[in-house]
């Protein structure tokens, strides 16, 4: 039989000492409602007994597993290791942070009556021992290791050292020097700029991070961009600044300041930038995003250390001093100054290729020409704050649900939905506001008065008329959306240019490629080819020797092949030549057109063939099927 210690309940809270450890007995245990219902949350409230007198107290939460295995229950009797008196809201409890159960469960000992707790209360712990870092709370007491120097504090001239202890899993290790005793100290939530372990991934490692990894980063600042607002994806103005980093490694990456960022550490980098001072970053907890290639971005949950004093931040200090400031490095990242890289497609190539229906938007440029605008709902009336659009409230000024307020004055912002046609298709694409103004020329605010104010239909229809069939470079942002639970293609314009330079640079440069295209098929090897019979009035032997081309009875080796129809496969896809009938090849590579003492004939139908004799009855024209001409 396990006896209770007598009288510890009293004990506890006058300060009389207790020669033997406190052996209690759980009347009662409660859970403790919370709003927040996640079992790593939970918290048991428990009464205690000596036999005379009970209190309450509550249990550490790495003592829940015995609640819920019910190791602990009403009735069981335990041995306190470890604990601390604290006032909750004008009441005394006992934080149990270590115990040990001696007997699961056991009928009630006692007629314990409530202690009460008044006057003053002494503070009664255990004897201070070694426990784990999971096990430290506000209200439990530790030793600690002092380190360092001390330095007085301005505005109260009392002077502070530093301490400190590994945070790591069991028991507290002391980082250095003789262990000791801190009175009267207490317990605080971590101040995370003094207390952190970073994993550093190197900017080459990041080539192959996965989307979205939260990551540890260190690297030289070697250039920062002044603060600039930017529209988050719920319509709030944010700042926002951009810097790069570099390495060891020989890489550099975009890294992208958000929000509160941009104030404090972000005015410091620039002011270090602007000195030439190229100082360290570290940040701890940003964001990987692919976007033409790598970048990273800061989190709610980053933390930014500026030159901070680690063995990682000296080296790359040193490197980039000695050699790094002016050795070349490679960006991994797509920067604002960069062109994105814009393929010329053709309406159908869009379609047919599924263009935008992968994660990231496809951006395409177009030659086509603009042939249809939708007039009815042009623009909206827009919040001169987010954006949204606005409602008029019926007495002067305009609502914004997005912002949830009223403005005196709306604007008028473009949705033109026009279509596009080239010589493969049509489509339809959408122009928003800086891309509307670029086609137009006008803002959508002229052209709402224009059309519903003054009601001039006839100049307003002009202004549209205008701009049809004229023929644009469209630079499209093609990406797929869902509207109304269904997945579709939107295309986005983004410019629009009149460019004729450009677009014929991409003809010459297509005329280039088909040329190379055709040099290259005049070294294919010899395909064969049965001549039609045909009364021939010049002497073939001569001919072979002066024009080089070997012709045998039956057979013709083809070393020419036509221009306008490069034959890089098989032969067997004519079916027969227009313009001798003979199977093959075709009209354009047919044996007439071979240069016959030193004279080009027939390529392209100049003239009558030499090879017919008469009026060239035994061949017809392929364009219109008479006889006794070739076609022209």
């Amino acid at each position: 039989m396990v006896n209770l210690t007598e009288g510890a309940i009293s004990m506890l809270f006058t300060g009389d000492a207790l020669e033997t450890d406190v052996i209690l007995q759980v009347a009662e245990i409660t859970l403790v409602k919370t709003q927040n219902q996640n079992s790593n949350n939970e918290r048991y409230r428990i009464w205690l007994s000596d036999g005379m007198f009970s209190q309450q107290g509550m249990l550490n939460r790495q003592l829940n597993d015995l609640v819920r295995s019910e190791k602990i229950q009403k009735g069981s009797i335990v041995q306190l290791n470890n604990f601390v008196l604290d006032e909750i809201k004008n009441s005394w409890i006992i934080l149990i942070i270590d115990l040990d159960v001696l007997v699961e469960k056991c009928e009630r000992i006692g007629e314990p009556m409530l202690f009460k707790t008044e006057g003053n209360i002494y503070s009664m712990t255990r004897t201070l021992l070694p426990v784990q870092t999971a096990s430290i709370s506000p209200h439990s007491d530790a030793a600690g290791s002092v380190m360092g120097g001390s330095w007085p504090n301005v505005t109260s001239g009392v002077h502070v050292r530093s301490a400190g202890m590994v945070a790591k899993r069991g028991s507290i290790a002391q980082k250095e020097g003789p262990p000791g005793i801190i009175p009267a100290a207490a317990l605080k939530p971590v101040e995370k700029a003094f207390n952190q372990q970073f994993h550093f991934c190197t900017l080459s490692d990041l080539e192959g991070t996965e989307n979205n990894s939260i990551v540890d980063v260190i690297g030289v600042v070697s250039s920062i961009s002044p603060s600039s607002p930017a529209t988050t994806k719920v319509g709030t103005e944010i700042q926002k600044r951009t810097l790069q980093l570099n390495d060891m490694s020989g890489r550099s990456v975009e890294l992208t300041l958000w929000d509160k960022f941009c104030n404090v550490e972000g005015q410091k980098l620039q002011f270090f930038c602007d000195s030439r001072k190229y100082p360290v970053l570290a940040v701890k907890s940003c964001r990987v995003k692919d976007f033409f290639g790598k970048v990273v971005s800061t989190t709610p949950d980053s933390q930014l250390f500026i030159d901070p004093d680690f063995p990682e931040a000296h080296n790359l200090k040193a490197w980039f001093d000695n050699e790094g400031k002016n050795a070349n490095s490679i960006s991994i990242s797509r920067f604002p100054n960069m062109v994105r890289p814009e393929v010329l497609k053709t309406i159908s190539q869009i379609k047919d290729e599924s263009l935008g229906t992968s994660e990231k938007p496809d951006w395409v440029t177009v030659c086509a020409t603009l042939v249809f605008i939708k007039v009815d709902n042009f623009c909206y009336t827009a919040c001169p704050i987010c954006n949204k659009k606005v409602t008029d409230n019926g007495d002067g000024k305009w609502r914004c649900d997005r912002c949830n307020q009223y403005v005196d004055e709306c604007e008028y912002r473009y949705i033109l939905r026009m279509q596009i046609q080239d010589h493969t298709g049509l489509m339809w694409i959408t122009a928003f506001q800086e891309s509307g103004e670029e086609i137009l020329g006008r803002s959508a605010k002229d052209l709402y008065y224009l059309k519903y104010e003054e009601q001039d239909d006839e100049k307003f229809s002009e202004v549209m008329r205008n701009i049809l069939f004229t023929k644009y470079l469209f630079t499209l942002k093609v990406k797929e959306d869902t509207y109304n639970y269904k997945k579709g293609v939107e295309c986005t314009l983004e410019k629009a240019e009149v460019h004729f330079q450009t677009e014929t640079k991409d003809d010459l440069d297509s005329i280039a490629k088909f040329k190379m295209e055709d040099s290259g098929s005049l070294h294919l090897e010899s395909r064969e080819y049965v001549a039609p019979t045909m009364n021939r009035s010049q002497n073939t032997a001569n001919m072979d020797r002066e024009s080089g081309v070997s012709i045998q009875p039956g057979s013709y080796n083809n070393q020419y092949i036509g221009s306008r129809l490069p034959m890089t496969g098989s032969t067997s896809m004519h079916t027969s030549c227009k313009s001798c009938g003979g199977a093959g090849h075709g009209p354009e590579n047919c044996p007439s057109s071979i240069i016959v003492n030193g004279h080009y004939r027939g390529s392209f139908g100049y003239g009558a063939s030499p090879w017919v004799t008469g009026s060239g009855e035994n061949l017809k024209c392929f364009k219109c099927h008479l006889f006794g001409h070739w076609a022209r």
